[in-house]
């Protein structure tokens, strides 16, 4: 969407909407214009929304053309900078699609040193680690030759580019954005309430 349109709608429901008066401030010692304010919660606001959005629900970026190198008999994918969370995953070799990756130190993280319960193509694993380099995920099983057929992911976003336009979340991305500009000027009562109001917008699948 274009930060405009979103600046417009915050500024709905903030009650900032007469076209006749110039860019104003909520409090009147405050030099920070509203749409400036507004401006500066886009990226955060929706990032926010989209983190507790399921995630079919979220824009996604197609990670497919990421290579995947081999360590200690796993696949390692290493993760853009802007990864927030797997949404698909499945290597050439596997049967089956993969949407949840498995923590660090979790049973099917332990499995994979067992011969017995190790992971097969019918029932692959893959395990989101950090490293000094980011996020990685540690796939499971892996042979040579095998390259990365699906991946999807939720990333990290910007800005208004990044919503899309009549988006599930969007009203949701609003009132969060009205609830961090009002904590920008400091009326708590008023972002609380626009905090609670985005929060009951999101849908929960």
């Amino acid at each position: 969407m274009e930060s405009e349109e979103i600046i417009r709608r915050v500024k709905c429901l903030m009650n900032e909407t007469d076209p006749g008066e110039p860019d104003t401030v909520l409090l009147a010692d405050e030099p920070l214009g509203v749409e400036q304010a507004i401006a500066e919660c886009i990226a955060d606001a929706a990032n926010i929304v989209f983190a507790a959005a399921p995630v079919h629900l979220v824009p996604l970026t197609d990670g497919t053309p990421l290579r995947i190198t081999e360590k200690n008999g796993a696949g390692i994918i290493q993760l853009p900078g802007d990864f927030v969370r797997l949404a698909s995953l499945r290597l050439s070799t596997w049967k089956r699609t993969l949407f949840s990756p498995a923590p660090p130190g979790s049973p099917p993280h332990r499995e994979q040193g067992n011969p017995y319960l190790k992971a097969g193509t019918s029932k692959p694993v893959a395990v989101l680690t950090g490293s000094s380099g980011g996020a990685r995920l540690e796939c499971y099983p892996f042979t040579t030759g095998t390259t990365v057929q699906e991946l999807f992911y939720s990333a990290k976003a910007a800005g208004a580019e990044d919503i899309p336009e009549n988006s599930l979340l969007t009203p949701a991305v609003c009132y969060m954005c009205a609830a961090l500009a009002y904590g920008i000027f400091g009326n708590a009562e008023a972002a609380g309430l626009m905090k609670a109001a985005a929060t009951e917008l999101i849908p929960q699948q």
